[in-house]
């Protein structure tokens, strides 16, 4: 779920769901679950922001880049890299993109 875009508080939501287990089990079995596969999602994790920004179309108006990521996953990602880098933050957009 997470590989596919799927944020971790609407993973965990669903494991808990289907699994019928309280909401702190899903979250233990969500999070040993990404510590383990962390290769793996990172490799297309890494592979969707590449597309996301190679498709970004510059606003000449803002002088800024327009960047679509529906995925909350790699919003979350993508934020966490860039709070440790010396760039401005994203921008929300007004129809709930970064």
């Amino acid at each position: 779920m997470v590989k596919e875009g799927m944020g971790l508080g609407e993973a965990e939501g669903l494991v808990a769901a289907i699994f019928k287990v309280p909401s702190p089990t899903a979250k233990r079995w969500v999070n040993a679950t990404v510590a383990r596969y962390r290769v793996e999602i990172d490799a297309a994790v890494r592979t969707t922001v590449i597309d996301l920004l190679e498709a970004a179309p510059w606003n000449p108006e803002a002088e800024k880049w327009d960047v679509r990521m529906p995925s909350v996953f790699i919003r979350e990602r993508i934020a966490d890299s860039l709070e440790r880098l010396d760039l401005p933050d994203p921008v929300p957009a007004q129809r709930g993109s970064l």
